[in-house]
């Protein structure tokens, strides 16, 4: 954790003085003089507490040492970042007048410095006083020896596994097999190695030799592969090569070595030299990793096997195993029954969790108050093997993936978390940056998100439409890890309903019930210098904000990550004149707050996203060259409840050039705007599309060349020329356009050439034809998901899916609400791909044949056909 405290600050010093570098020679001189060294003392810390972290050692002086040190960390991020906008306007200090502020804020400035230099002599004295050296403990020694020693132990008890061990066995013992690796990956704690194991000793009788080695995040590869050769009984000559014999004797063999834990690519590169590349047919290697990655880079894609965590019988029979009570004629309370499925509620089907949690009850009393006090700890200690565990995948983690992977500490448990949303906070507080102009920030975003997936620290809950994650959660687990050590190291805090404000001190990240927040009058004192707040209010509270929480929430000098969310109707939003004056807020996201007012947001300099869907307001965005993302209002909304528009420029120079998501906006905003002045625009929502608007979407050199997805929203425009609702549609020239959602009285299609010519999702709501959709939809080359919704009077009856080039890449198609819809017709030859069926509210259904027959019959039942409310995948 220190790392990420270090590094921020060495960070901001780098920044600032490479903003002062312009100016050597000049007064400013000693000022940067002054940073670089401080820069310096920083990094030389950064290396101490990385030393003292990989020691894994519990020495109080030690502990309390690096404490001072991540509090100077700390306090030398706030005095950079309350210094840095002023420093880097003395660039441009060109009159006398001028003089005088600057001498002020140097003054100021140099004063802390003096303060910091005090401070690091300080902690350079106790560590000198009183002996506090030592950092050289062997890393993660405890782990290896029980880890090695547990590979070679009696054959464990599996349990919900019986699949897994049948699947692996059958793929391992497949002569045709031509692949020779399995991967088994998943989070800590799910029995990889015991699942491995298991089926290592089963299918061991089928192989010449066999050998198994548990590898670690610091392995000695020299004593690992001589272990190796000791199992198959390679018998090496003194003065030979190990690699060589080991190569060498193996190519004559069919063998199984099974290795455990395996954490990065280097240790593999650095194994498989002792293995052979043309080994004999049938040899197999199974290995265990934590890491998707690690996983596909050995034994590419199709050796994955993704273990998931247990159901909950599965989890219940382990438990009862375990704990050796509920299985037995033993007399026990209900209520003792009733706590321990809790508890095995609580450990998430993770099997390492619910053995741990039963050993600690094992050594209690079997009474109700003693296993409640399992149930209240469970993952609140760091001790136990589990927690362990999960910690190394933590402490493994690159800096920069620290950060983000702590963040999920500020949602509650078993929270979806948009990954839109998560991904602009990070890049907010500068969590993520951009990569050397090769990528966008939100590209680089992305993949620290795929990274942390890739190392099973987080899940997919569901996919969009090209395979990207849309929404993401953690274990509980690794959630309380996470929680664990944000909270101790002052990174970020989820608000407990009885937790007091008096622990938030110095709390850089703050999530909490808005209630409490609002009546708490130590609000500021407490959290003065936090980044984030997110605020939220349940649904069962009827509560509004009052004046002096707004007030609050602009002395957060240092905020960039602001979220409100009222679930109770609309909040007015009384936000004083020093609310706009926040220079560091960078994402703001608003729910339920009747902003009624011009909001100053072009004071807001570093503001990057500015969501207010559901609010009313007056903007002035015009130019606002570094925003990225706006969200303006809901389209499922009533026109009434908002009133989002653009103030006029006080020039008619508009600069939008950074803009990328713009959702969702009138047509008299766009033109007023201009699309011309939306170069980068990436996705565009328009809430009430005129002719004009249309017309100029359409044009021969379309406006918005890098445009990947578009909604159309024309419910209640059925006075709009026919060209508008279909007829002379033409977005064939938006090559980028991936995804087309159309809201509203789509009286006619296009011909297929009027379509963009990439399109993978195409969504048409509201829907009204009397002529069968699918003739042209058909042969889109490259369409997957396809949504079709109808009004109730739409009189189509016939859809006809057939033909031998029909919908080439399909794979999920939804048609709902199409009343007098009779037959659903396809062939064998056409839909080629299809893979999921959906229908829904299309009561009259009397006919469906060929490849959406055989589909549906695989995946759905029959009450489909007869209109039963199905639960609508969004994709």
């Amino acid at each position: 954790m220190a790392d990420i405290l270090l590094v921020a600050a060495i960070k901001k010093t780098v920044e600032i003085s490479s903003k002062l570098a312009v100016e050597e020679g000049s007064r400013l001189f000693r000022l940067r003089e002054d940073i670089n060294w401080m820069e310096g003392q920083l990094r030389h810390m950064k290396s101490y507490l990385e030393a003292v972290e990989a020691s894994n050692g519990d020495d109080s002086k030690v502990i309390n040492l690096t404490n001072d040190i991540k509090e100077l960390a700390r306090d030398v991020e706030d005095i950079l970042e309350k210094f840095a906008p002023q420093i880097e306007s003395f660039s441009y200090l060109k009159t006398v007048a001028c003089i005088f502020p600057y001498c002020n804020t140097a003054y100021k400035f140099s004063l802390e410095i003096e303060k910091i230099k005090g401070r690091i002599k300080n902690i350079d004295d106790n560590r000198r006083t009183f002996g506090i050296m030592d950092t050289s403990r062997s890393v993660d020694a405890e782990n290896w020896d029980l880890r090695r020693s547990y590979l070679h132990a009696d054959e464990p008890e599996v349990i919900g596994l019986d699949d897994d061990c049948k699947n692996l066995e059958a793929k391992l013992l497949d002569e045709r097999q031509e692949h020779s690796f399995i991967s088994i990956i998943g989070m800590p704690g799910l029995g990889k190695t015991t699942l491995a194991k298991k089926i290592y000793n089963q299918v061991q009788p089928h192989f010449d030799c066999s050998a198994l080695v548990y590898v670690s995040q610091e392995p000695n590869i020299r004593e690992l592969l001589k272990g190796i050769a000791r199992q198959v009984g390679l018998d090496q000559n003194e003065g030979s090569s190990l690699e060589v014999d080991l190569c060498s004797f193996l190519r004559e063999k069919r063998y199984i070595i099974l290795f455990d834990d395996i954490w990065d690519n280097r240790s593999w590169d650095a194994i498989k030299y002792g293995l052979p590349y043309n080994a004999k047919s049938g040899s197999r290697v199974i290995i265990t990793s934590r890491n998707n990655d690690v996983g596909r880079y050995i034994g590419s894609e199709c050796s994955l096997y993704c273990l998931q965590p247990l159901d909950s019988e599965n989890s219940w029979k382990l438990f009862c195993k375990q704990i050796m009570i509920f299985e037995t004629n033993l007399t026990y309370p209900k209520e003792l029954k009733d706590i321990g499925e809790q508890i095995v509620g609580k450990c998430g089907g993770v099997p390492l969790a619910i053995v741990v949690t039963a050993g600690m009850l094992r050594a209690r009393e079997r009474t109700e108050n003693e296993w409640k006090q399992v149930l209240v700890n469970i993952g609140e200690d760091d001790r136990d093997e589990c927690s362990r565990l999960c910690a190394l995948s933590y402490k493994d983690l690159p800096t920069a993936l620290k950060s983000c992977f702590l963040y999920f500490g500020l949602f509650p448990k078993d929270h979806e978390v948009l990954a839109f949303d998560l991904m602009n906070m990070w890049i907010a507080e500068e969590l993520v940056m951009q990569s050397n102009g090769e990528q966008e920030v939100e590209e680089v975003a992305e993949s620290f998100l795929n990274k942390l997936l890739a190392r099973n620290l987080i899940h997919v809950v569901e996919r969009k439409y090209d395979g990207r994650i849309k929404t993401c959660r953690m274990h509980g687990i690794l959630h309380n890890l996470c929680v664990r050590i944000g909270r101790d190291n002052k990174f970020c805090h989820l608000l407990g309903a009885k937790e007091s404000w008096s622990s938030l001190k110095g709390l850089r990240r703050v999530a909490c019930d808005t209630k409490r927040t609002t009546e708490n009058i130590n609000l500021h004192s407490q959290i003065s210098k936090v980044r984030a707040l997110m605020c939220f209010t349940e649904n069962k509270d009827d509560y509004s904000p009052e004046k002096k929480f707004f007030k609050s929430i602009s002395s957060f000098r240092y905020l960039r990550v602001l979220i409100l969310q009222f679930d109770n109707g609309f909040t007015s939003g009384h936000f004083p004149d020093e609310f706009w004056n926040l220079i560091h807020l960078s994402y703001i996201r608003f729910r339920g707050v009747a902003l009624g007012i011009t909001m100053n947001v072009s004071n807001l300099k570093n503001l990057l996203t500015l969501d207010i869907q559901d609010c009313g307001a007056s903007l002035d965005i015009l130019k606002m060259k570094q925003l990225r993302h706006l969200l303006l209002s809901d389209m499922e909304m009533p026109m009434q409840h908002y009133n989002c528009m653009c103030h006029p420029a006080s020039s008619t120079e508009v600069c939008l050039e950074n803009l990328q998501t713009l959702k969702w906006v009138s047509s008299a905003v766009l033109e007023q705007i201009g699309m011309h002045n939306l170069p980068n625009l990436r996705r565009l929502g328009i809430d009430d599309l005129s002719k004009n608007t249309f017309e100029r979407l359409c044009c021969p050199v379309p406006p918005l060349e890098k445009l990947e997805e578009l909604t159309l929203n024309m419910v209640g425009m059925e006075t709009l020329p026919r060209e508008v609702r279909g007829e002379r549609w033409n977005l064939s020239r938006y090559q980028s356009l991936v995804k087309l959602h159309v809201n509203g009285h789509v009286f006619e299609l296009p011909n297929v050439e009027g379509f963009p010519p990439n399109l993978v999702k195409l969504s048409l709501h509201s829907f009204n034809v009397n002529e069968d959709p699918m003739r042209t939809l058909k042969q889109l080359p490259k369409l997957k998901i396809l949504k079709l919704e109808s009004y109730i009077w739409a009189e189509l009856s016939v859809m006809d899916c057939s033909g031998a080039d029909s919908f080439p890449q399909l794979e999920m198609l939804h048609i709902h609400s199409f009343q007098y819809l009779k037959e659903l017709i396809s062939d064998d030859v056409g839909l080629p791909k299809l893979k999921k069926v959906i229908i829904r509210n299309c009561g009259d259904v009397q006919k469906i044949t060929g490849r959406i027959q055989s589909v549906m019959g695989k995946s759905q039942s029959s009450d489909i056909l007869e209109g039963a409310q199905l639960p609508i995948i969004d994709l």
